[in-house]
């Protein structure tokens, strides 16, 4: 399963119903209810499921599902690297 496919049904939850169109270009201005105090609220869910913590500076350019995707996939890379994996 890749991470995209990872992150549709946390997107979905947390916006509260299905996104047709869900691909590395979708962002806040595909998207109405995806709003700041929801994109806040994105970064927390995604945090907690996949166990990471994104750098306060990088919270910023967060801002489509393929950028949440490379930065996730960094993160657990670096983890994987750090823990020894």
């Amino acid at each position: 399963m890749t991470t995209a496919e990872r992150l549709r049904p946390i997107f979905e939850r947390v916006l509260k119903g299905p996104i047709a169109d869900f691909g590395p270009n979708t962002s806040p201005a595909d998207i109405k209810r995806w709003d700041s105090v929801t994109h806040v609220n994105l970064i927390m869910e995604i945090e907690e499921t996949f166990d990471v913590e994104f750098r306060m500076e990088d919270l910023g350019r967060l801002q489509s599902v393929g950028v949440i995707c490379e930065a996730l996939d960094e993160l657990c890379s670096d983890r994987a690297v750090n823990d020894g994996g």
